[in-house]
């Protein structure tokens, strides 16, 4: 311990809502089945029978819901789907790690009644511009046909083009496995965006691609759209949906503050454990430009999450850690994420402090001030749900001039368990029931 702990002084905290509007979709399966009926799915399974459907890591609300009611569907329209795990590096780069996390999302061979066939095997289906060679499963590529399910939402990264994160990544990086994902990664960030888009194309046009299943949430996490989209459409939708994407997104109610404390971290939160569109913050010093706001002067990771699989690429993006976090890193697992990204930077440790209450308090006293209960402060649960949360006494003000601002409480103590770890329930913890908002767990 490298502070007395009754030395230690940390400011008084009000706990405050944001009220983002509500987009929710009543009946997931209705409506993938609306739209797969929309698109004519019985008419694409003409003389279509093995389907590959292509699952990716992240954390999709509803994502086990959607895959299921895929399956039923194309089972019913005289299919036999199988999932195919369309993660990239995901995993740490071998079949049986992908299922994992395939089951960390709750897609299991029991639940969606399809089988699960992981392979990192891929064939080469030819070279885009800059000569970068592009790969696909082989699994998926020999298949009658291939439906792509994914959220569509702002990239990380892959800033600066039509498409950022969605069906188009999936195919590109996600059905690239390991070899793809490298790959396109390979040849720097500056394009990547742009390669993504062209691997997709050829990959469209030399494999079965059928369909894609694009989702879009909400500021709560929840899904807000669901839309089947035709492969000769994906480029355009992508980037429809994007902009949509960008509106329903949620953001921290300060953009200059001092200190920002994240509950838990990981890569099914986002790709780099901690989303920059809502920190400011990249985890590659290349792209340290393509965010400019929030200003945050030191950002503390206390937990790494169960779903991140032990994975804590863009760890390096937080000021200070804690020793559990550390402790719960897969060190395999994290390196072949940052090497396929080309990247080593995305994968470096920062101090890892005893407990959560050193980590704060070592953030308070190197944030650039000498005061901390002058401290301008928040505690999140996570970059992926921002509606609940708190703020130190110094933020107080700023962040109640906001409409969309509701303070529930003020001076609570920043309280500590025996263990030093942080008192504060959210009340969506991960691996927790996604919740309608207003539900509130708060401190105790």
């Amino acid at each position: 311990m490298l502070f007395p702990k009754e030395s230690m002084i940390f400011p008084k905290l009000t706990k405050i809502r944001q009220n983002f509007p509500v987009r929710v979709l009543k009946n997931i399966e209705a409506e993938v089945i609306k739209e797969l009926d929309r698109v004519h799915i019985q008419g694409l399974m003409k003389k279509r029978k093995k389907i590959a459907i292509a699952v990716g890591s992240r954390g999709v609300s509803n994502i086990a819901l959607v895959v299921k009611t895929v399956v039923e569907k194309v089972k019913s329209c005289g299919g036999n789907p199988f999932i195919t795990p369309a993660m990239g590096s995901q995993g740490g780069g071998t079949p049986e790690g992908k299922i994992e996390v395939l089951k960390g999302l709750g897609v299991t061979e029991d639940y969606v009644k399809a089988p699960i066939l992981s392979s990192m095997d891929v064939i080469h289906l030819g070279y885009i511009e800059d000569g970068c060679p592009v790969y696909v499963d082989r699994m998926a590529a020999e298949a009658d046909g291939v439906i792509a399910i994914n959220r569509v939402k702002p990239h990380t990264h892959a800033k600066g083009g039509l498409n950022e994160s969605g069906i188009v990544k999936m195919l590109s990086i996600g059905l690239g496995n390991l070899r793809g994902c490298q790959s396109l990664h390979a040849y720097g960030f500056p394009r990547l965006s742009h390669r993504i888009s062209q691997a997709a194309k050829l990959i469209i046009e030399k494999t079965p691609v059928m369909l894609g299943i694009a989702t879009v949430e909400d500021a709560y996490d929840h899904t807000a759209l669901i839309e089947a989209v035709k492969p000769e459409d994906f480029l355009e939708r992508d980037h429809a949906l994007l902009q949509i994407a960008y509106d329903y997104m949620p953001s921290l109610p300060s953009d200059d503050f001092d200190v920002l404390v994240v509950k838990w971290v990981g890569k099914d939160i986002s790709g780099p454990a901690m989303d920059p569109n809502i920190t400011g913050r990249g985890e590659i010093r290349a792209l340290h430009d393509l965010f400019t706001k929030p200003t945050i002067r030191r950002v503390v990771a206390l937990n790494l999450t169960n779903g991140a699989c032990g994975n804590a690429a863009g760890i390096s993006a937080a000021d200070y850690i804690t020793q559990k976090l550390l402790k719960g890193i897969d060190v395999h697992d994290t390196n072949v994420n940052c090497i396929a990204s080309a990247f080593p930077e995305v994968a470096k440790i920062p101090p890892a402090m005893d407990d959560d209450q050193e980590a704060i308090y070592a953030a308070l006293v190197t944030y650039g001030r000498p005061d901390p209960l002058g401290v301008k402060l928040m505690v999140i649960n996570s970059t992926l749900h921002l509606e609940h949360l708190y703020v130190s006494s110094a933020l107080v003000e700023e962040v109640s001039r906001k409409n969309d601002v509701e303070i529930i409480s003020k001076d609570e103590e920043f309280e500590f368990g025996t263990d030093g770890n942080l008192v504060i329930q959210f009340p969506q913890e991960p691996g927790a029931p996604c919740l309608l908002p207003h539900a509130w767990g708060g401190i105790g």
